[in-house]
């Protein structure tokens, strides 16, 4: 047994000593007291009869054991912890679901991003959810689309609708959080648009995460702010997003995020294979009933999942 193999098959033993099984018998949510899922022992898997384990004989066979994952937790409707303490999210239905067309366990960690990473690299986990797909990462994994992000910008209800044309934010200040890809957005894109327009460049203030960058729109420290359109979609449902809106331009820096492999291990040649599982998913329905069931349609794929797709981000 190789060091890598003997390290996975420890971390799998360590998350089942503390894990709940869930819903289809095949998954262990990790990190918190229990999960949820429409796939439970009462109602049955949500995958239809004829795709449940249809690909466990192409499943390698080191990943018949069961299969380590980590999502990014905190992050609704993707991964949360609901009222009742459960792990649920349009993340955990689909790793549910991959789960039950590959007809093998998988026990999911949802953990914070920092460590989404790091658990990758080391080998604690065979493949995680959520990252973004850029040339740079594709450089070091193998990574299979699943879902797309983008951003759009937001501002007080009471400001004037704006077009939905980069250059509707020239001269105006604009917030943006540490990290995300709206910064460089407005560098490279809007800003010279704004030149070319004869128009001034864009005031951004860059603010350390999103709840920071909602305080200062709502305190009148600038007059919208450029963030995940996703994310600003699940606040407008609570009392937090009271007297904001999406104004302007919108839907902009459009990415897909994936399920990562890292090259040269272990898990490269599960990649393909769970690429045919959500693609499986795609094909009888599962894929687009959990994009509705969290509001996500506008966030699905709209064509089959790919291996290493191009992309010039």
């Amino acid at each position: 047994m190789s060091s890598l193999t003997s390290r996975r098959a420890t971390v799998r033993r360590s998350l089942a000593s503390v894990a709940v099984v869930a819903a289809l018998g095949l998954v262990t949510a990790c990190g918190s007291s229990s999960s949820d899922s429409d796939a439970d022992a009462s109602s049955g898997s949500i995958v239809p009869a004829a795709d449940q384990g249809k690909l466990k004989s192409e499943v390698p066979a080191e990943f018949a054991d069961g299969i380590s994952v980590a999502s990014q937790a905190d992050i609704a409707p993707l991964t949360y912890t609901n009222d009742s303490g459960k792990t649920v999210g349009f993340d955990q239905d689909m790793i549910k679901a991959v789960a039950s067309v590959l007809g093998i366990k998988i026990d999911a960690s949802p953990v914070t991003f920092e460590n989404v990473i790091l658990g990758l690299d080391s080998g604690k986990y065979d493949f995680v959810v959520d990252p973004t797909i850029t040339a740079e990462r594709l450089l070091k994994y193998d990574m299979v689309s699943y879902f797309t992000s983008s951003n759009s910008v937001i501002t007080q209800d009471s400001t004037d609708a704006l077009p939905d044309e980069d250059t509707a934010l020239c001269g105006m200040k604009i917030g943006t959080v540490t990290g995300e890809v709206s910064g460089p957005y407005v560098t490279d894109t809007i800003d010279p648009a704004c030149a070319d327009a004869g128009e001034d460049k864009v005031a951004t203030t860059e603010y350390k995460d999103f709840a920071s960058a909602v305080l200062a729109l709502k305190g009148g420290n600038v007059e919208g702010i450029f963030v995940d359109t996703m994310t600003f979609t699940e606040l407008a449902k609570t009392a937090a997003g009271d007297g904001l809106e999406q104004n302007g331009p919108s839907r902009r820096i459009q990415s897909n995020s994936s399920f990562a492999f890292l090259k040269g291990g272990e898990s490269v040649a599960l990649a393909p294979v769970v690429q045919k599982a959500v693609n499986t998913l795609i094909d009888n329905g599962v894929y687009a009933d959990l994009l509705a069931k969290y509001d996500l349609t506008s966030n699905g794929l709209t064509g089959p999942s790919e291996l290493n797709p191009a992309t010039d981000k």
